[in-house]
């Protein structure tokens, strides 16, 4: 149990640094994301996850990074001739990563709406204890939400920091 737990967890940070390291500009040398692909292809042909020849092997895998991975091995097979095999593996499993760094900016925005809502509503009845875990949530929240929006890419990213700017400015009105 705990070793699955350890490995979804290491899975998906190598997928986000692989991610991190696959969208900075100007970089053409991945000899480490060549090196990280290439050993995750050895163990899933050791653990029959995969057979030599790329197609998905006998013993089915069940984490959502793991079937990612195996999917996007199948889906480059053809091209595993070509030297930057794993570089096209590589960005085949972490395509997709930036909706899920817009998505939990959002939740970000919409938790903290929530929080504002009820503290409006539920103010007169809170204890100051409520209260002031409700006003740290409040304060808490745009600096998370201004984090993952550094991490995406492209216009939704800016709008991202510039809305959790925005709110961390509000939270403090609020607080004051």
């Amino acid at each position: 149990m705990l070793i699955k737990l350890f490995s979804k967890i290491y899975l998906g940070v190598v997928r986000f640094f692989i991610y991190r390291s696959l969208s900075r500009k100007g970089k053409t040398n991945f000899k480490e994301v060549h090196e990280i692909i290439e050993k995750f292809e050895k163990k899933l042909i050791e653990d029959k996850h995969l057979n030599p020849d790329l197609t998905e092997g006998p013993v089915p895998v069940y984490s959502k990074q793991s079937i990612r991975l195996v999917d996007a091995f199948v889906t480059k097979r053809v091209a595993k001739q070509e030297d930057d095999f794993y570089i096209q593996v590589a960005r085949a499993w972490v395509s997709g990563y930036e909706k899920k760094i817009h998505k939990a900016g959002l939740i970000t925005f919409i938790l903290f709406l929530i929080c504002w809502f009820l503290a409006i509503i539920f103010n007169q009845y809170m204890t100051n204890l409520a209260e002031d875990l409700l006003h740290l949530v409040l304060f808490i929240l745009p600096f998370v939400g201004f984090i993952i929006g550094i991490l995406g890419r492209g216009w939704k990213a800016i709008v991202l920091c510039g809305l959790n700017f925005l709110l961390h400015i509000i939270s403090a009105i609020i607080i004051l």
